[in-house]
């Protein structure tokens, strides 16, 4: 996409109401009809509003952003178009060609985002005749396009990670090219993760600074730039973590899912696992020689290291262990694995065993030890009201008192 070199702009506004500005100035809506103009006015407000918060870009003094809104689709392929203008007085033009049809349109998001984000890197100055515009990736588009649309929801994305498969990656999503348009479900699901990993990296240690860096303002000593398709400044394998653990709280799974369980239900997870092995007594040992035994073996173990990644930490070692067995159950002999499972069996009894003697620990420190108590063994701490038992010659004591001799 090049800058075009204009005396007068190239397509001529014929349009009967003057420019209205948006509530920051950011934008300056132009269009025939009153009524959808007034109502595409009041998203633009939106855009620009959550543009800046996002991005904590300050709300500067660039000249606005020209849309226009035009009353039939006359836009290439139906969809709002982006140009940038050299005009007269050696100023910029940045401006938005929308229809009416197609305001609340993905492409619309893209297109505004985009002009937004060019808006902060030219700041006012127009570029050399001829020089390219700044080819931002489109995950930053669709992600920002998202959190900026008015009324957005984020999509429910899939997080099959949670259940043992192998976790999405930055450096794969880079490359990955967005959904065609006429894919509406797969397309939220693009923008809702380029979302979440847009969050990610700004709300990363180097976050917004390093992103307005990346972002850049124009050089006119070197007006064509090239941006990578990451912020520098951003730790990948830092960002990376927070973006997984955005998209499995919005994945749809039960969020009970991604909490630390107690030891007796990790343990009770773990057996029920064992018990869906359709063997004779569930036998890890004949699994091997039923057939798609592979298979088998291979959905056994990404449930196991699903459970480890939620499990108690006391039952981390024996989960470490019936993985490592499911890694080589085909390899082995029956006679071995048989010793295997018998030594996994003694393991689950002394995780039990350790966990019962830790609860028995905390309890006596809960009774005995601290000065703060939570009143749950106060009734068995209490010692019991005796009743005093008197004989004869209590009795006669008590009647000489009472006379007061």
């Amino acid at each position: 996409m090049y800058l075009l070199a204009t005396a007068l702009l190239s397509i001529p506004l014929l349009l009967a109401n003057p420019p209205s500005l948006s509530h920051d100035g950011t934008f300056a809506l132009t269009g025939s009809d009153a009524l959808a103009t007034d109502r595409f006015s009041r998203s633009l407000s939106v855009y620009e509003k959550q543009f800046h918060q996002v991005t904590g870009y300050p709300h500067g003094d660039a000249p606005p952003i020209i849309v226009v809104l035009h009353d039939t689709v006359n836009l290439p392929g139906g969809q709002a178009a982006l140009r940038v203008d050299a005009v007269e007085g050696n100023s910029l033009r940045i401006q938005v060609d929308v229809t009416k049809d197609v305001m609340g349109d993905p492409s619309t998001s893209l297109k505004l985002v985009q002009a937004m984000l060019l808006r902060e890197y030219y700041n006012g100055k127009a570029p050399l005749t001829g020089s390219r515009i700044p080819d931002f990736p489109q995950w930053l588009f669709h992600g920002l396009g998202k959190l900026s649309k008015p009324d957005a929801k984020s999509a429910e994305i899939p997080s099959s990670y949670l259940k043992g498969s192998a976790p999405p990656t930055i450096a794969d999503f880079l490359i990955q090219k967005a959904p065609d348009d006429s894919n509406g479900s797969l397309l939220d699901i693009y923008d809702s993760t380029a979302a979440n990993l847009l969050i990610a990296g700004l709300k990363s240690t180097a976050g917004e600074k390093s992103f307005q860096e990346w972002i850049g303002r124009l050089d006119p000593q070197s007006p064509d730039r090239a941006p990578s398709s990451w912020p520098r400044g951003w730790s990948m394998q830092s960002v990376e973590r927070r973006w997984l653990l955005l998209m499995a709280h919005n994945s749809g799974e039960d969020l009970d899912s991604t909490s630390l369980l107690g030891v007796d239900e990790t343990l009770g997870r773990y057996d029920q696992i064992l018990q869906e092995v359709t063997t004779s007594d569930h036998s890890l040992a004949l699994l091997k020689k039923q057939k798609g035994a592979a298979f088998l073996i291979g959905e056994l173990s990404s449930r196991f290291i699903a459970l480890r990644l939620q499990a108690n930490p006391i039952a981390i070692p024996l989960l470490d262990d019936v993985i490592q067995l499911c890694s080589k159950l085909k390899k082995l002999p029956e006679k071995k694995i048989r010793e295997k499972e018998k030594n996994l069996l003694s393991m689950r009894q002394e995780v039990k065993k350790r966990s019962q003697a830790i609860e028995s620990y905390l309890d006596w420190i809960e009774a005995a030890k601290l000065p703060v108590r939570s009143g749950l063994f106060d009734k068995l701490l209490k010692s019991p009201e005796s009743s005093v038992q008197k004989g004869p010659i209590g009795r006669y004591l008590d009647t000489v008192e009472a006379r007061g001799w």
